[in-house]
């Protein structure tokens, strides 16, 4: 047989001499993917038992990069996910490389550090502002930090403990070992204060806005309009929503955004996959109302949640490039 030629097309050349092989052969290789999902599904259980011990005995966990390990509390699902979904969290690391040296990246809702980590493993050069109200996280965060500082000299991570927003104040924060969010109270809670007054105190403009707050990413955005306004800062913030309220006020500052400039819009899906790429907002807004009937069990679950990558005229060359060669990558892991 010629080297050239494709096995599989060989198989189909010769199906009709050889039926018995090929059903054979076939029917190996449907047995060889099962074996290889049981295998993930139970590598994947068994971290998950794993982490519930960590949790019981209250260990830290230790996750791992190329240059250096970050520790998270016992029970941090951010292990489990990435092995159960190989693109979740993959994309900002990505476009790391990619980006300046010396570029600016704010990260609101830092949580542990875990998308600094990353994307500094990725690019030490990189500069951050981390942002976390959370005291647990707060003190995983700063741990990591000086981790961080310690693996990669020169390395500039600021951290901070505030709550960043414009209407939400006087909250306190509730959630899992993951995760936390901002419940408004009437007694005395954490008080929120805008991201332009945060950024006021730094002579360099970001050139990337992350935000994660867990269903208050809209909030942030509104405190940061002059920064959105004046600027030309990419935005990639987390669209999850529990009430109509919520998604009401995200659809609000997507269109605030859009009348800034920001014209340019990607979507990802939560476990980090490119959906697609549009200048309408109505496509958002129709997506939004896809997930929002999956909430309440008007249609079967396919997305949690999705990220929105934003950016004016300036950035659009740059980020298609970006997120062109993040596609071809995932393609390659087939």
């Amino acid at each position: 047989m010629a080297g050239n030629i494709n096995f599989t097309n060989y198989l189909k050349h010769y199906y009709r001499r050889n039926p018995l092989l090929i059903t054979i052969m076939l029917r190996l290789e449907k047995i060889s993917k099962k074996i290889a999902h049981v295998l993930r599904r139970g590598a994947t259980n068994l971290m998950r038992i794993f982490n519930s011990f960590q949790k019981t005995k209250n260990v830290d966990q230790l996750h791992a990069y190329s240059k250096f390990s970050i520790s998270l509390p016992a029970g941090h699902p951010l292990p489990i996910n990435q092995r159960q979904h190989k693109l979740y969290d993959r994309f900002l690391p990505h476009l790391a490389k990619h980006l300046n040296n010396a570029d600016l990246v704010v990260d609101v809702g830092a949580n542990v550090g875990d998308t600094a980590a990353s994307m500094l493993d990725a690019n030490p050069e990189l500069e951050f502002i981390c942002i976390e109200p959370d005291d647990i996280f707060f003190s995983y965060l700063n741990k990591n930090a000086k981790t961080i500082r310690n693996n990669i000299s020169n390395s500039k991570i600021d951290t901070l403990k505030q709550l960043v927003g414009k209407n939400i104040t006087n909250v306190k924060l509730v959630g899992a070992i993951g995760s936390r969010h901002s419940v408004e109270i009437s007694g005395k809670g954490l008080k929120s204060i805008q991201l332009d007054t945060i950024l006021a105190g730094y002579l360099k403009k970001p050139r990337l806005i992350k935000c994660d707050v867990d269903g208050f990413d809209w909030d942030v955005l509104e405190s940061a309009s002059n920064t959105l306004q004046t600027g030309s800062t990419i935005i990639f913030f987390e669209c999850e929503y529990t009430q109509l309220s919520q998604a009401a006020r995200f659809k609000k500052i997507i269109s605030s955004m859009s009348d800034y400039g920001y014209h340019h819009w990607r979507i990802f899906d939560n476990f980090g996959n490119f959906l697609l790429k549009t200048d309408d907002t109505h496509q958002i807004f129709s997506l939004m109302n896809y997930v929002w009937r999956q909430n309440f069990g008007g249609s079967s679950r396919t997305i949690w949640y999705f990220d929105l990558l934003a950016c004016k005229i300036d950035e659009e060359a740059f980020l298609e490039a970006v997120v062109d060669k993040y596609c071809q990558q995932v393609d390659r892991l087939r």
